[in-house]
């Protein structure tokens, strides 16, 4: 700055001197100032002003190293001087280019040294918005426009932008290429558009697309036309085309003239052919050759047949129409399908490294020899696959599966009938040569081998149509009330299994008590094989269930049912059973029962006479009581009391007791009077008269042990004496008066 001022000072010293100059009338002088003005001017370029403005968008600029802190920056620095620019974009945002005096490529960099060879003013954009760009097939650029600005995108680039920016993106093809389409964030028809304009309202991603043009060049050799997609083209014709785009040629010859073949380019095989389709997957020259009347013959004339990388001599000889020899030097001619000529040797030489029929002609003059086919096979394979690679077919259909080879030159050729073709055994099916018939639903895998090679792929089967249904579990046991759920699966006539049907499944039994939930039976009727049917779309399975009696509910003595009486040594059959609460018959085997006042298998033979309460008992759970009551048996002996012989005075009275009792010493009764007594009323002794006597008791015809009642006299022995006499003096006396001797 202090170089200015002292420039300004001078300047306007000269001036002043010029103006004195002036007045003196000196041209020189004058000279001499502005000589020295403009020496002046020139030495003054030795420093230059560089200034950075404030960026566009978020982000700062460092100076050799330094931040910038205030805006503008403004530096002078002496001439050549290099200064170094760094553009640091704050976070979610992303260095743009370099606007102002950075031109060429240092534009997109974000780290620049600028020469200072002149004053300069620079300002950093940055932008928010990602935009990616990448030119993905074929040769071309993406030309990027916006705010005046341009860059160019040779490969893949990035730039952003402020929200909102527009963007203009051209797709420049180059050479021989024509811009395609756009992909990646554009949809509907602006993918086809080459120039197109974008709103930066978000982050995206653009890949232009550039398609080859290829040049076909058809001529014409001899008299005849040729069409071209229905419409007739010129001599030496050249037209561009899409890549892989189909062209249809086809040959006409004028009259006295016939078509003769192809030449060039055209589809293997279709040489011969009037019409013939070329696909454009390259530049492509054909020529379409008619003849006239000469001939040309080519040896060998036969078909050959090489194996690929072998090699055939040919051989020609061109007559006139006189069939005079014209030319025979191979040299001479034009040959198709000839790898080289051998000038030496006069042979043109057929060497072909892929397969397939080549027809070797050979042309003077515009006449053409017929053809030689030479089919070219495979040489030795080097790699074997099999196809189709993925399948899905239906159990029961078949498969047909092709078993390729590729020899060393990469000829493919196929080996199906050679092939040995296997599945899993799991899946079933079988093999007829090369064709597959499915049986079980699976993802299997089918391998082909051959010679020495093997490959595999991938086949899936689904099951076919709906054949028969299975219902599940089978031959089940449950107890009775406890549910069982079935379900029913559909299969296919080859047991694979369809679905799950049994939503759809009408299910039914014949189990007398039963009741059905979805497919959900509850049985209440305990048996064995019960019969559970499902029916699914007119299919029908059944399988068998086992009720068994649920837990026991209640237990009842069957026999006998009601109160008994019975005598002692008599004795009961008890008999008893288990039921659940649905009255199915648990058991009826009486040792299985605990009984009270009975033996273990339910017989009651008590003796004793009484009353007795019999139950039975199973798991806990005891029937109602049956009352047995035993009375004594028949009378089995009789008892008195006292039974000891006794001896009273007449007069005196003796009260005797007696009991009758059965054999197990029951007491029938002990009530006197129901007994026939000897020698004592109701069971009283009472005697006047002196004497023995026996006591006995009777019962029912039994008669107890005699007691003896030695009954004593009250009278004294003198009265006695002559009570004696006296009676037997009254005694005589009757005796005879009655008639009586003595």
């Amino acid at each position: 700055m202090q170089i200015r001022k002292y420039l300004g000072l001078g300047i306007i010293a000269l001036l002043l001197l010029g103006s004195w100059g002036l007045g003196l009338g000196s041209s020189e002088t004058i000279e001499g100032i502005e000589v020295g003005i403009e020496s002046t001017l020139e030495e003054d370029t030795d420093e230059y002003t560089l200034s950075v403005r404030e960026p566009v968008g978020e982000g700062t600029v460092e100076v050799d190293g330094q931040r910038i802190e205030e805006w503008p920056y403004v530096g002078v620095y002496e001439n050549n001087t290099e200064v170094n620019l760094k553009a640091e974009a704050e976070e979610n945002w992303g260095f743009n280019y370099w606007g102002g005096d950075v031109t060429g490529s240092k534009r997109r960099e974000y780290n620049i040294t600028l020469e200072m060879d002149e004053d300069k003013d620079v300002q950093a954009y940055f932008g928010r918005k990602e935009l990616k760009v990448n030119v993905q097939d074929g040769e071309g650029i993406v030309i990027v426009e916006w705010d005046g600005e341009s860059h160019t995108v040779e490969g893949t680039d990035t730039l952003y932008f402020a929200e909102g920016t527009e963007v203009t993106l051209k797709g420049e093809p180059e050479g021989s290429w024509a811009f395609d389409y756009w992909g990646g964030d554009i949809t509907g028809s602006k993918r086809r558009e080459k120039d197109i304009t974008l709103t930066m309202d978000d982050d995206k991603t653009l890949s232009a697309h550039f398609i080859e043009l290829f040049d076909l060049t058809v001529e014409i050799i001899g008299e005849g036309s040729i069409e071209i997609d229905g419409e007739e083209i010129e001599d030496d014709w050249i037209e561009q085309y899409k890549k892989d785009t189909e062209v249809e040629l086809v040959a006409s010859p004028f009259e006295n003239w016939s078509f003769s073949h192809w030449r060039g380019d055209y589809p293997e095989g279709e040489e011969r052919n009037e019409s013939i389709t070329i696909m454009m997957d390259t530049d492509k020259n054909i020529q379409a050759l008619f003849s006239e009347n000469y001939t040309v013959d080519i040896y060998p004339t036969e078909d050959q047949t090489i194996t690929a990388g072998d090699s055939i001599n040919f051989t020609a000889v061109a007559y006139d129409e006189y069939n005079y020899t014209v030319e025979e030097s191979v040299d001479e001619f034009t040959w198709n399908n000839i790898y080289d000529i051998n000038e030496t040797a006069n042979v043109a030489i057929f060497y072909q490294e892929m397969k397939g029929e080549y027809y070797v002609t050979v042309a003077y003059e515009n006449f053409t020899s017929q053809a030689t086919t030479v089919t070219v096979l495979h040489s030795d394979l080097v790699d074997f696959w099999i196809e189709p690679k993925e399948n899905t077919i239906t159990a029961g259909e078949m498969k047909e599966y092709t078993a390729m080879a590729v020899d060393e030159f990469g000829n493919e050729f196929e080996v199906t009938e050679e092939t040995t073709w296997a599945i899993e055994d799991d899946a079933g099916g079988q093999w007829d040569d090369n064709v597959y018939t499915s049986e079980y639903s699976g993802d299997w895998t089918i391998e082909g081998g051959y010679g020495g090679h093997t490959d595999t792929v991938d086949l899936k089967v689904e099951p076919a149509a709906e054949d028969y249904i299975e219902i599940s579990p089978e031959d089940s046991t449950i107890k009775a009330g406890e549910p069982l759920g079935y379900n029913a699966i559909v299969y296919d006539q080859h047991g694979n299994e369809i679905g799950d049907v049994t939503d759809e499944t009408e299910w039914s039994d014949d189990i007398p008590n039963s009741s059905w939930e979805g497919n959900e039976i509850t049985a209440y009727t305990a048996g064995e094989d019960w019969e559970i049917t499902g029916e699914y779309d007119g299919f029908e399975d059944t399988t068998t269930l086992t009720v068994e009696p649920a837990e026991v509910y209640h237990v009842l003595i069957v026999e006998p049912e009601e109160d008994r009486t019975i005598e002692a040594g008599d004795t009961i059959e008890f008999s008893a059973e288990a039921y659940d609460e649905y009255d199915n018959l648990i058991t009826d085997d009486d040792a299985e029962f605990r009984w009270v006042n009975t033996e273990d298998t339910g017989l009651f033979d008590e003796t004793e006479a009484s009353e007795y309460d019999v139950t039975a008992t199973y798991e806990n759970v005891t029937s109602d009581t049956v009352t047995v009551t035993v009375k004594p048996a028949e009378v089995d002996y009789v008892l008195i009391d006292p039974a000891e012989n006794q001896t009273i005075r007449a007069g005196e009275i003796i009260e005797f007791d007696a009991s009758a009792y059965d054999e197990y010493d029951n007491l029938i009764t002990d009530d006197p009077e129901e007994f026939d007594w000897t020698n004592a009323k109701n069971g009283i002794f009472e005697k006047i008269e002196a004497g023995e006597y026996e006591v006995k008791a009777g019962y029912d015809g039994v008669l107890s042990e005699p007691v003896v009642v030695n009954n004593l006299s009250n009278v004294k022995p003198s009265i006695i004496f002559f009570s004696g006499i006296l009676t037997a003096v009254v005694g005589l006396a009757v005796y005879k008066k009655m008639g009586g001797v003595i």
